[in-house]
């Protein structure tokens, strides 16, 4: 008997368009997939460009699943690898043809593909990428119910996520139309972000740890950052060929802990440019040494270049150098003879939080008048030698600013936004009020407002009548009623793409008559730096309802030419004003007098307006003295844009000559300072008529004595009262 012959194999021939579409493509989405098709499949694997792909609407429904249930597996003795039983059928030929394996159904509860799926297999571009914050093995170890995850979330949206191909992937990429990738990425988002909250809250040991990698990877990027700017830099500083020679050589030693270059010079150092066409020489800035090199061929070059070094240090440390404040309480002789002092709150607009210091307490009795005239001579005694000190810090300083810087004195209503005051104490002495108000921690703001219970057409009036405290400021008017209103337009630009900027555009006439109104000024500013602006503040505060001041010096933050855009340029000459405005009163209305383009394309739109109408005059005991009353109207109602929504009064008193002195810091260089003298008496001339016998400066004697003239002239238009001879009564005692 012959022995049998060995068991073979039947060779099985599957077609592709037999295999069910799940397992097909189900092991591009689930790597841990091992279905009964592996061997099967694993050919198919390499030849993914035969793989047929659905190119109509959405897969609806199931595959016909055409294939024969599978047989089991026996088992056959021996310790022999387990063989397949197969099902076969004999043909004409009589040669045994194998049957197609019966797959086992795959339970899924959701559709087995749709359009984005099929655009991805048709290797069609991504409509969008999200990025994940951290790596896949820290936001979701488990890999598998990641990729399970992205699925139903695909399926569920109608949109198909690649999902990552390695653990340092974080880039998803996301097929299908418009709204469902918008779904998905907001899907995505929702599922992150609880990621991202829990690691922050719940850090692990692993964070506190840094890998060797990492930091070398790290201090790798920092390095070739730094080698990079520094060749940035010495290409733009046009460094000379170590071969060329010069005749002269300078080093300039430069305090790097103190004053670093980048934030004073720029990024490249290119604020040093002026210096090196202007005395022709090249100035490099050597890292080891901390220092400048000039090298030149001019014999003076070195030395000019050294004094402008030392003269932008000098700038630096006069811009960033603490601020002058104080804040003085004037106390009159005749006065309500109250002891006490209390605070209220500002009843003006926009000043919430503010309390107002008013007098209060009982009267002084006959008996100590004496004392009090004592206490009030010694508080102004006080006030003037402060005001003194803090000018004397202040005016050298100012020789060292660049740009526009203004002397001016603001009136208004004081008041307090950070004081010390004693606890459940509705008043407290007068004395001891000045001293806790001089205190550092004390902080206060003058309102830009007067607080007058007059119409405005009696405070321009009772102005026009001041013949003897004002004059016409034009020698070709002689009546106060002739001088031209003179309009000013402020517009705050609030954007969050730029810094916040501020645009000022002033127009007035020589004379009412003609009323041709000229530009006279026009500047962008920027609101970014509010406390280098203003190196010197000085509050007076008036506790008698009367008119409170603030001698400020101001340097201007305007932006540069070079820096304005078109957008600005275009809104700028936008600016208009009106025809029919010199004539229709806005002083007493309060109407719009500018306009400008908003319809206009490529032209920015600001975020608040506000227009200032204001009469200038000359003081009759000095020519030199300019007063302007100004009423303030903000705009914004959205039903009227040309109504005011806001009115406020607020008058100014400056020097011409503080003006002339100071034009020359318009017109300096990097490094250069103004050519005045830096002392008090260049700013404050001293009277013919004033006290010399006590210690304090006479300018500033003076000074106080011009600002008590337009106190005294403020304080009758608060008063409620329309009676004409008690006005001419207070001209009389101004006079």
């Amino acid at each position: 008997m012959a022995p049998p012959e060995p068991f073979k194999k039947p060779q099985v021939t599957v077609r592709k368009d037999y295999i069910p579409y799940e397992i097909k493509n189900r092991r591009e989405w689930d790597p841990n997939y091992h279905g009964p098709m592996s061997d099967v499949d694993s050919d198919e694997d390499r030849h993914d460009g035969d793989v047929d792909t659905p190119s109509g609407p959405y897969v609806s429904g199931r595959p016909p699943m055409d294939c024969k249930s599978m047989r089991s597996i026996s088992q056959h003795g021996g310790g022999r690898a387990p063989a397949l039983t197969l099902k076969t059928d004999l043909n004409s030929k009589g040669k045994a043809t194998p049957k197609r394996q019966e797959q086992s159904k795959i339970p899924f509860d959701f559709k087995p593909d749709n359009l984005a799926k099929a655009a991805f297999r048709k290797q069609q571009p991504c409509q969008s990428v999200f990025c994940l914050p951290k790596d896949c093995s820290e936001i979701k170890p488990n890999r598998a119910r990641m990729y399970d995850m992205l699925e139903e979330i695909g399926v569920r949206l109608e949109s198909f996520i690649r999902p990552p191909q390695h653990d340092k992937d974080r880039e998803l990429q996301i097929w299908g139309n418009k709204l469902s990738v918008r779904n998905t990425i907001a899907e995505l988002q929702s599922w992150v972000n609880p990621v991202r909250s829990q690691r922050e809250l719940k850090p692990s040991a692993k964070d506190k740890f840094s890998s060797e990698m990492s930091t070398t990877g790290t201090k790798y990027k920092d390095i070739r950052k730094k080698m990079l700017r520094d060749a940035a830099v010495q290409r733009f500083q046009l460094v000379p060929s170590p071969r060329e020679n010069f005749a002269y050589d300078g080093v300039f030693l430069w305090p790097t802990d103190e004053i670093r270059t980048e934030e004073v010079l720029g990024a490249s150092l290119e604020a040093f440019d002026p210096i090196r066409f202007q005395l022709q020489c090249h100035i490099v800035f050597d890292n080891k040494l901390s220092a400048f090199k000039v090298s030149t061929s001019e014999p003076q070059s070195v030395q000019k270049a050294f004094e402008r070094f030392e003269g932008t240090m000098k700038e630096y440390i006069a811009r960033n150098n603490r601020r002058a404040v104080e804040y003085l309480v004037e106390v009159q002789e005749m006065s309500s003879l109250l002891t006490d002092v209390k605070v209220l709150p500002s009843t003006s607009p926009n000043t919430d939080g503010i309390m107002i210091p008013v007098k209060a307490g009982k009267s002084l009795t006959l008996g100590s008048r004496s004392i009090w005239l004592e206490q009030v001579e010694r508080i102004k005694l006080q006030n003037n030698r402060r005001l003194e000190q803090a000018l004397e810090r202040v005016v050298p300083n100012l020789q060292f600013h660049r740009g526009q810087v203004r002397i001016r004195v603001h009136f208004g209503t004081f008041g307090l936004t950070l004081f010390c005051w004693p606890k459940d104490a509705d008043s407290i002495p007068l004395e001891t009020f000045v001293n806790n108000v001089a205190k550092p921690g004390s902080k206060g703001i003058l309102i830009r407002d007067l607080q007058t219970k007059i119409d405005a057409a009696t405070i321009v009036a009772r102005t026009n009548s001041s013949i003897s405290i004002f004059q016409p400021l034009s020698n070709s008017i002689f009546k106060l009623e002739d001088v031209p209103a003179s309009f000013s337009a402020r517009f705050t630009f609030q954007n969050a793409e730029s810094v916040p900027m501020q645009f000022t555009f002033d127009m007035s006439a020589e004379s009412s008559d003609d009323a041709i109104y000229e530009k006279t000024a026009s500047l962008w500013t920027r609101l970014d730096r509010g406390e280098n602006a203003t190196p010197l503040e000085v509050y007076m505060a008036n506790l008698e309802d009367g008119a409170s001041w603030k001698l400020q010096a101001s340097v201007g933050n305007a932006v540069d030419p070079s820096r304005i855009t078109p957008k600005m340029r275009a809104f700028e000459h936008s600016v208009r004003l009106k025809k029919e405005a010199p004539r229709a009163g806005v002083e007493l209305t309060g109407q719009k007098a500018f306009k400008w383009q908003k319809s206009l394309p490529g032209v920015m739109q600001p975020s608040t307006f506000e227009q200032k109408t204001s009469f200038r005059f000359r003081l009759v005991h000095n020519m030199d003295y300019i007063f302007e009353i100004s009423r303030y109207d903000t705009y914004g109602d959205p039903q009227d844009e040309n109504k005011s929504v806001q009115a406020t009064w607020a008058a100014t008193l400056w020097n011409t000559e503080w003006d002339s002195i100071l034009a020359v810091n318009i017109g300096l260089g990097i490094g250069q300072s103004a050519s005045w003298n830096p002392r008090i008496s260049t700013f404050f001339q001293p009277g013919k008529d004033v006290d010399r016998s006590q210690d304090v400066d006479p300018g500033v004697l003076e000074l106080v004595k011009t600002i008590g003239i337009i106190t005294r002239f403020l304080d009758g238009l608060k008063q409620d009262s329309s009676d004409q001879h008690e006005w001419n009564d207070f001209e009389y005692r101004t006079q």
